[in-house]
């Protein structure tokens, strides 16, 4: 009842599952003692260096936080190589707790000057080590669906901590109890340790819970992989895209060392006193995460839905550099709190959330060795940069306006970073998704010529059938430059004796074959040659014409002879007296001789015979054939088959055989004829024109395909898959509504299927598959990296269309949403 009762309160704010809310509110609570503790110390730590040491001492104490955190980094890399994750956050946590409590004892001699400058330094250590052992943990567990709906909830844990630490700061910051502030930091760290615990303890309830359901889930990885910084360095330096994410990371934080000192200065110079700085600090700060927070809750995950992670990146950057104009224009209190409030907002809720989504579709052994990298050492030396920049800007006595003016040259070249890298989180994404089938014709096509594997089938067949059918193949084989060796041995093995008939006596002589045993020697040109020149003369051609008659006239004369005649025609020139005979031959009940006649027809390409090819459809044993023949017409057989194809007393059978041969053809003419067929809402032929579109655009990725018609068919199937699942809620379970249930659901799966097909028509047609694929039959991670490819792949309009079909969602849910489909495609 409890965990219902959390369910149902997070629900309204957040798009959370049944079953999440336990983890998620342990993830909260986690960020929350993280960043309560620090914005605590935050405030403390600026206010003491500038009553201290001054503002001038800002560059350095930046500076000594970047090359020590440095240190810091590469020896807990040594340390995380050899321990355990969860070991190793326990014991982070109990160090930072102790050595608070020592710098709350240390506090008396804070004027000495070195302690505000060790304090900075591990202030700086503290939060780079926990914030870096929070995002792993969190990355470790969650899948890139579920941190795409979670992450607003876990960024506001610690924004709202961010709050409570700020307001708690600036309330004690000038009572007696202000001394108390580094012990009760101290506390929140230690109270931390019990929610890893718990953490830790549900991940693995949801491990085994997954794994009972779905055997290929991937087990829990609680051990850290043996890291080492080259290793670290290395894995960067291989991949662009973490090239780009280190670029984006260092230019970040050099940005934001130098909005951090025009505002420190701007500060101190309106605000003067220990306790007042921190008193205002804590303020400024707790005000900034009640917007950051808010801002994070009720718009972040929206603004990523929404907009994708190209539009969010870009924000974050454009924000900071109107704020940077401002100030170098009017280097006013108002400016440098704008710019400081934009920085740390959009930091702590858009950049940070869609910086850790950047790092989501990597392997977890690349993106733990890319995390340590980047998110410790780079983001130290980016403010080691801005510090050296700042140190030299300010030996040169050049004041706010110049830093403004670099700021602003480094945020272009982040802008222009980031559009890159929005570009390759999308490829990266569809690395995560592989091709698990491609289409069946495709693939037999690509590795089978299945031409001539039907012509040695067809010759070997004919050995004991006609020797002039096999005369015939074997002059195929040799006008085709297909009688290897290897075909040679094959059709050479030993036969019985092969008997002359019927046209024996024009291709033999006193019984010698008319064509030579195998192992003869024999010049092909020369025999080509010879048989071209004998078949053109009118002679041969009179004599064959009178026998062909002869053959057609007599009722008692065997199948054999008319499959010799129909092979004979297709050798003959287009011109040749006897040509006449074959569309007789094409109609012939035998499917042997109107095969045969068929294949004649199709070397001949003269178009009178494409009427009883397209007869020849509507046969089962002969349709193949009158396809393959009708392909090889090419663009001439385009007419013929656009009128069969629109006449409306046709038979559905012969037009779906149509549609194949068109899909065959496959050219620019023919895929009109085939959109144009999908425009018509009576054709009945909408699944079969879809896949034969499909076809076409599997054969050739650059295909033109008119968008504006296929975007209306993609509507109106959606529409027709919404309402299959409305109807199929409303049935009630028996036999009677099993006759309804079973078609519509059938139905559902055809459709479904169309949808991707037609976005492969003006998508990324092997992406699109991909994501159809994965969705219907891969893992939960690997569905997750298709909904995710399909989120950043598609435009706004369709992907609000597309998204909820295929995201989980409950039965309730996706109602609702279908509902609103519906509507909206009205």
């Amino acid at each position: 009842m409890g965990n219902n009762r959390i369910y149902r309160l997070l629900a309204r704010v957040v798009d959370i599952k049944p079953g999440e809310e336990r983890l998620a509110v342990a993830f909260f609570l986690y960020f929350f003692l993280i960043t309560f503790p620090y914005h605590i110390i935050k405030p403390i730590r600026r206010a003491t260096l500038l009553s201290s040491l001054g503002e001038e001492y800002l560059p350095l104490a930046y500076l000594l936080a970047a090359v020590f955190t440095g240190f810091v980094v590469a020896m807990h890399t040594q340390i995380q190589s050899r321990i355990s994750m969860p070991i190793l956050t326990r014991a982070s946590l109990q160090f930072f707790s102790l050595t608070a409590l020592l710098f709350w004892a240390l506090q008396p001699q804070e004027e000495t000057a070195w302690i505000p400058l060790v304090f900075w330094v591990w202030t700086n250590i503290m939060v780079v080590v926990l914030m870096a052992h929070f995002w792993l943990t969190v990355h470790t567990i969650m899948n890139p669906r579920e941190y795409r709906r979670l992450v607003g909830l876990f960024v506001s844990g610690g924004i709202l901590g961010g709050t409570a630490g700020g307001l708690v700061t600036s309330l004690l910051a000038k009572t007696v109890f202000s001394d108390y502030l580094l012990l009760i930091s101290s506390g929140l760290l230690f109270a931390c340790i019990f929610v890893i615990k718990v953490i830790l303890e549900l991940s693995k309830q949801r491990l085994s819970s997954a794994q009972k359901s779905n055997s290929s889930t991937p087990p829990l990885k609680t051990d850290t992989p043996k890291i080492g910084f080259k290793e670290s360095f290395n894995t960067v330096r291989r991949s662009r895209y973490l090239l780009l994410i280190a670029a984006i990371v260092m230019l970040t934080m050099i940005v934001s060392t130098l909005i951090d000192f025009q505002y420190t200065t701007v500060v101190h110079e309106n605000i003067q006193g220990k306790q007042d700085l921190t008193a205002f600090f804590g303020l400024f700060n707790a005000c900034l995460m009640v917007f950051a927070f808010l801002l994070n809750l009720l718009m972040t995950s929206r603004i990523i839905k929404n907009f994708g992670i190209k539009v969010t990146l870009l924000l974050y950057p454009i924000v900071l550099f109107l704020g940077s104009i401002g100030i170098g224009i009017a280097p006013l209190l108002g400016f440098g709190l704008f710019l400081k409030g934009s920085d740390k907002s959009l930091s702590y809720s858009l950049n940070q959330s869609v910086r850790e989504i950047l790092y989501i579709p990597l392997d977890p052994d690349i993106k733990n060795r890319a995390k340590v990298f980047i998110d410790t050492f780079l983001n130290r030396m980016g403010k080691a940069i801005g510090s050296l920049i700042l140190m030299a800007l300010l030996h040169f006595s050049l004041g706010l306006n110049a830093i403004s003016l670099i700021s602003c040259i480094l945020i272009l070249v982040w802008i222009l970073l980031n559009l890159k890298v929005s570009r390759e989180y999308v490829t990266t994404v569809k690395q995560n998704i592989k091709l698990k089938w491609g289409r069946a014709d495709k693939a037999v096509t690509d590795i089978l010529d299945i031409d001539h594997t039907k012509l040695v089938f067809d010759t070997l067949e004919s050995r004991n059938r006609s020797s002039v059918l096999y005369a015939m193949h074997m002059y195929d084989l040799l006008q085709q430059d297909k009688l290897t060796p290897d075909i040679k041995r094959l059709i050479s093995q030993k036969s019985d004796e092969l008997q002359a008939v019927s046209l024996s006596d024009m291709f033999n002589a006193e019984g010698a074959t008319w064509f030579p045993e195998m192992g003869d020697e024999l010049s092909q040109d020369a025999l080509r040659s010879d048989i071209q020149e004998i078949m053109s003369l009118d002679a041969y051609q009179q004599v064959m014409k009178l026998h062909a008659e002869h053959v057609m006239e007599a009722s008692k004369k065997t199948e054999i002879e008319k499959m010799e005649i129909a092979k004979a025609v297709g050798m003959m020139d287009t011109d040749a007296r006897m040509l006449e005979i074959l569309s007789p031959l094409i109609y012939d009940d035998s499917p042997e001789v109107a095969r045969y006649a068929i294949e004649s027809a199709a070397k001949l390409k003269i178009t009178e015979h494409i009427p009883a090819i397209i007869h020849k459809l509507g046969h089962p044993l002969n349709q193949e054939d009158a396809v393959s023949a009708l392909s090889k017409f090419g663009e001439s057989a385009i007419p013929t088959l656009k009128n069969y194809l629109r006449d409306s007393h046709k038979p559905i059978e012969l037009k779906q055989a149509l549609v194949t041969a068109l899909a065959r053809i496959g050219s620019r003419d023919a895929t009109e004829v085939l959109l144009k067929e999908l425009d018509r809402k009576t054709s009945g032929l909408d699944t079969e024109i879809i896949d034969a579109l499909d076809k076409i655009r599997s054969e050739d990725p650059h295909a033109h395909i008119s968008q504006k018609s296929i975007k209306r068919k993609t509507l109106l199937v959606i529409k027709s898959y919404c309402r299959d699942f409305l109807k199929l809620q409303g049935l009630k379970p028996g036999k009677k509504e099993d006759e309804i249930r079973i078609p519509l659901q059938r139905q559902q799966t055809v459709d479904f299927m169309n949808i991707f097909k037609l976005l492969g028509l003006f998508y990324s047609h092997e992406d699109i598959r991909k994501a159809y694929q994965n969705l219907k039959t891969g893992t939960p991670d690997s569905m997750a990296y298709a909904v995710e490819m399909m989120d950043n792949t598609l435009k706004k309009d369709l992907r609000d269309l597309i998204l909820p079909l295929i995201e989980d969602l409950s039965s309730s849910e996706r109602e609702k949403k279908f509902r609103q489909l519906i509507k909206s495609l009205d």
